[in-house]
């Protein structure tokens, strides 16, 4: 136990020397001090998860997927070649179901790739949880960085402000301090939304476009509902960019060709229709074990009609659970509370705000991307715990947004 302790504190050191020596993070326009307790608060936020979910959930996924790695660090250690070619062996006999939630090769692959990444860390973490943390959240946390470059270009005199939505949301930093796939969600759709912004505004183009092809297949393969939001978005906001006095009127033609084509393939080809792949991924988390926080919920058909008629539950659920009046644990009430802040800052907003202020075509990017993203998930998740997870690494692209915009223009701070 001591060597573990011993462990994690000299890569803890080597990792804090490193990170301000990355040029991606030295040119962010943050000091070296900032960013160490930045880094350190990330770092600790791991530390907390793996603790909590051991004392509270030890049967869970995080410390579930570093057991199952263990295993696959023997393989890789006894017979590189199986551990390398196994992750193409498929139980099912059959690559259908790729946006499937159950039974889908394409869904194991989600925490196999995961697995395999764990498994060569702990060739240096000798398979310890909290060093594995240490290895994941150094590559998360210039998700972070990659946040906070977008909106202090937007925003060049909001640096504390920026510092929060980008960094220290609790339910963000929390779910996005795991060892489990929501980590890497996080960081690619960090660098994905990084790599369109500065696509245009960067003398070197290629490596934007590197960054943006890795993100955009990661996401592909992982979660692969999110990868399919963000290309309307992305067009849209490319576009925008082009003609940004244009900029409500190109989304608005990018979302109606979208529908257009959702449509078509909807009444023409009913076996890969969106609404299909909702529905059956609604019924695949229906039948997974009842959740403490368990919502009702209605089947979800694949028509146009039951996708209208479920809208207001989705939006209820997924904006306003968990809401005061139900009961949970301390980290539920801690949600709430959150939600609560959240709410009452879209709230001011939206009565003083929304119309006087600038609305770049970042702004448009990111609304879309959190108010669909969200969609699917009111749609989809059947238990208000999940909804906190899930919709927790978006945050920072509307918080942001919005303790910018409705802080006073003539106040910071300088430290």
């Amino acid at each position: 136990m001591h060597l573990y302790y011993l462990l994690f504190f000299f890569y803890f050191i080597i990792a804090c020397i490193g990170i301000n020596r990355i040029h991606f993070v030295k040119n962010a326009g943050l000091s070296n001090e900032i960013v160490l307790s930045l880094f350190s608060i990330k770092i600790l936020a791991g530390l907390f998860v793996g603790w909590v979910s051991l004392k509270y959930m030890p049967s869970g996924d995080y410390w579930g997927l570093n057991k199952e790695s263990l295993l696959e660090w023997e393989m890789l250690v006894k017979d590189p070649k199986n551990f390398f070619t196994d992750i193409l062996f498929n139980p099912y006999h059959h690559y259908g179901g790729f946006f499937g939630s159950v039974g889908s090769y394409w869904n194991d692959l989600k925490n196999n790739i995961l697995i395999k990444i764990l498994a060569v860390l702990n060739n240096f973490s000798q398979g310890n949880y909290y060093i594995n943390s240490l290895f994941l959240n150094f590559f998360c946390f210039l998700g972070h960085i990659a946040l906070y470059k977008i909106f202090i270009s937007i925003f060049p005199t909001k640096k504390w402000l920026i510092i929060i939505g980008c960094f220290l949301l609790p339910s963000t930093l929390f779910f996005s301090s795991a060892i489990h796939k929501d980590l890497i969600v996080f960081t690619a759709t960090a660098f994905f939304s990084y790599a369109m912004f500065f696509l245009n505004k960067k003398s070197n183009k290629k490596i934007q476009i590197a960054i943006l092809i890795l993100s955009a297949i990661t996401l592909l393969f992982i979660r692969n509902y999110i990868f399919l939001v963000l290309v309307p978005i992305s067009i849209g906001f490319y576009f925008s960019n082009k003609f940004p006095n244009k900029t409500f009127k190109i989304y608005f033609m990018v979302f109606g060709i979208l529908t257009s084509a959702v449509s078509f393939i909807h009444f023409l080809l009913p076996a890969y229709s969106p609404l299909l792949i909702i529905s059956k991924k609604q019924f695949d988390f229906l039948q997974l074990p009842c959740a403490n926080t368990e919502l009702n919920m209605q089947i979800l058909k694949p028509t146009f009609l039951d996708l209208f008629k479920n809208l207001p539950t989705a939006l209820n659920h997924v904006f306003l659970k968990p809401s005061v009046f139900d009961r949970g644990n301390y980290f539920f009430s801690i949600s709430k509370i959150e939600l609560i802040i959240y709410q009452i800052a879209f709230l001011i907003y939206l009565c003083w705000f929304f119309i006087k202020s600038k609305k770049d075509p970042f702004f448009y990017y990111c609304i879309l991307l959190v108010f669909f993203v969200f969609l699917i998930i009111g749609y989809t998740i059947p238990n208000t715990g999940s909804i906190v997870r899930y919709r927790s690494l978006f945050f920072p692209y509307i918080i942001t947004y919005l303790i910018c915009t409705i802080s006073r223009k003539d106040k910071q701070i300088n430290l």
